[in-house]
């Protein structure tokens, strides 16, 4: 079966800072791949030039076994995007955002209601679908977009921090529904820091520090491996073994 996403050395310079560094790694159908590791260590940015919002200094993304310079308009239609920062229009309501955005990829009107009726219900919209986006709280917008995201049904969806600002009942919510697109067959790629949620839900992890991918694997066998062949009793304490081993940590001798 042809993977979904193939990267292959991947890199990204901004000058003199080099974001993500000859990266490789391929993500099957049906997968779930959360990207991990701390701040500036280029997960964005590598989600960013997956979803063709960013040309790569060097190197290929392959989506569908395709490149975007070869059927940009294709990849675009098979895949849904969320960024961190969602940048949904203050002005439109919850339900004009799921028109909108189901018209923009060509749905039949009928459809776009349908699956816009079901979308509102799934995400405990309903009551707010017709106020508009500036009255939402920081929850309700990440839900709307995560809705508008799948409307056309994509068959890779990826996600930049899905879960931050969330309470749990939705990142429950969100959960559930990221369970169905992967086993109904679409692929998901996610960063996060919820590190107990994507040890749950992610069939595999992608430890990524300063640019470069360092670990890879199921969180299971990731736990049971460790650092350096070092076993590690939870995800959070692998973590900190391999992006700030333990003589390199700040300590708080300045309080």
């Amino acid at each position: 079966m042809e993977p979904t996403v193939e990267l292959q050395d991947l890199t990204k310079r901004y000058r003199s800072t080099v974001a993500v560094r000859s990266l490789s790694l391929q993500v099957e159908p049906g997968a779930i791949l959360g990207l991990v590791g701390p701040n500036g260590a280029g997960k964005t940015t590598l989600l960013n030039m997956m979803a063709g919002l960013l040309e790569p200094s060097e190197g290929s993304v392959r989506l569908f076994g395709r490149t975007y310079a070869e059927a940009g308009n294709d990849i675009r239609a098979l895949t849904g995007v969320m960024r961190d920062d969602p940048g949904l229009y203050e002005s439109l309501s919850g339900s004009e955002h799921l028109s909108f955005t189901g018209l923009a990829y060509g749905l039949d009107p009928a459809e776009v209601a349908e699956r816009s009726r079901e979308a509102l219900a799934f995400m405990d919209l309903e009551g707010a679908a017709g106020e508009t986006v500036s009255t939402y709280s920081a929850g309700m917008r990440k839900k709307l977009a995560l809705a508008c995201i799948l409307l056309h049904q994509p068959r890779l969806v990826l996600l930049d921090e899905p879960f931050a600002t969330l309470d749990p009942e939705a990142a429950l919510q969100v959960e559930e529904l990221l369970r169905r697109l992967s086993s109904g067959g679409a692929t998901v790629v996610l960063s996060s820091h919820v590190l107990d949620r994507v040890d749950r839900l992610c069939s595999e992890l992608a430890f990524i520090n300063k640019g470069e991918l360092i670990l890879r694997g199921p969180p299971e066998e990731l736990r049971a491996r460790g650092a350096e062949g070092k076993e590690a009793g939870t995800l959070e304490e692998l973590y900190m073994d391999l992006v700030a081993p333990e003589g390199e940590r700040r300590g708080l001798s300045w309080l």
